[in-house]
């Protein structure tokens, strides 16, 4: 696996606990060279509006992560497997990683909106405003070391898949 070519994405519904200001679903992609865009949806995300994202989103993330011939990896939620998804994806050329259906041990993006999810509980966030701002701030300021690790460890997660028959493992 060459670990520069990978690009991951995922969506999280990030929710700020403490003063309960609300929730908010963001979308974000990483490579081993670093963090791509985040974007905030505002709507509901279906396949459509998923699309709109990536098509604004995905091929500037690459150029930004110095990303020129990348597989794409994301999780099997409905919007990912539609029909619409799997053409913009072949017109595009967009190499997609096989992914097997519920596994989050796999996708290194979790161990980010972890991370994010754990810095926003030592901040005062008043709104969604807030949330966004603090969340954007977060993102942009994980370190390379950070990112790199995860991507490094991603022949280990797929052998303890393996080893555990696809089922769940520590990560």
């Amino acid at each position: 696996m060459e670990k520069t070519k990978f690009c991951f994405s995922n969506f999280i519904n990030a929710a700020y606990k403490k003063s309960r200001v609300g929730s908010i679903i963001v979308w974000g992609c990483f490579s081993y060279n670093g963090m791509g865009n985040l974007i905030f949806v505002e709507n509901n995300l279906t396949s459509i509006s998923y699309q709109i994202i990536l098509s604004k989103n995905l091929i500037t993330s690459s150029k930004n992560t110095s990303l020129k011939d990348f597989t794409f990896q994301q999780d099997n939620a409905p919007p990912h497997r539609s029909k619409l998804l799997q053409n913009y994806f072949i017109e595009n050329q967009i190499k997609v990683l096989p992914w097997p259906s519920q596994s989050p041990d796999l996708n290194p993006i979790e161990n980010i909106w972890s991370l994010i999810s754990k810095e926003l509980c030592s901040r005062n966030i008043k709104s969604i405003k807030d949330l966004k701002s603090n969340i954007q701030d977060i993102w942009i300021n994980i370190s390379k070391d950070n990112i790199r690790k995860l991507v490094d460890s991603m022949p280990n997660r797929l052998g303890k898949v393996i080893n555990n028959n696809g089922y769940s493992t520590n990560y």
